[in-house]
């Protein structure tokens, strides 16, 4: 979490993100959150006003975490072609290694859709998510300008897109891993 928030606002947002992906956003009460952070309910609204600012902060958290293994991973790779390969390995590796982060960006979508304030955060974050990958990618020119996109913005929305459902098919039914194809198939046709 960020350096700027102290042991008690880190072990809540800790505790908020476990909850959001063991439960669900709905599934989820402050109550269950201050247990599980092991602080008094109290605490909660001392550091974020309600539920959906505690979630706010939640998923910004996650947005940093997740775009400084995005760059990590990107780092020293040369072409666009061998950064956005890396980017959808990534992605697959987290939606196998890390499945409470995907599940808890699938609640959080699916809160988007009832919450209009809500729903403003989760756009927020996509277009600082597609922006910071987009600027990661590059936009060298390449022969896969004629069969893609030439706006690293919009291959990155693609790829986000095509990631996200085949985490929420994964997560479903974990079982079959084939669906983890499709994220191989997006590298091939890259």
């Amino acid at each position: 979490m960020a350096a700027r928030k102290n042991e008690t606002s880190q072990m809540i947002l800790a505790a908020a993100f476990n909850c959001i992906a063991n439960k669900g956003c709905a599934g989820v009460t402050l109550r269950d959150i201050a247990e599980e952070a092991g602080v008094a309910l109290s605490q909660l609204n001392y550091y974020y006003k309600n539920k959906e600012g505690l979630f706010s902060e939640v998923l910004r958290d996650m947005r940093q975490e997740y775009l400084i293994g995005v760059e990590r991973n990107l780092q020293g790779l040369g072409s666009r072609v061998e950064k956005i390969s890396r980017l959808i390995n990534y992605n697959k590796e987290l939606m196998v290694s890390n499945k409470a982060l995907y599940r808890a960006f699938l609640e959080f979508f699916n809160l988007a859709m009832w919450s209009t304030s809500f729903r403003k955060e989760m756009n927020l974050f996509l277009r600082e998510l597609s922006e910071a990958i987009a600027l990661q990618i590059g936009d060298e020119p390449s022969a896969l300008t004629v069969a893609l996109p030439p706006s690293p913005t919009v291959l990155t929305k693609m790829i986000l897109g095509m990631t996200f459902g085949i985490a929420m098919q994964y997560l479903m039914d974990p079982e079959h891993e084939e669906v983890l194809a499709g994220l191989d198939a997006l590298e091939r046709i890259i």
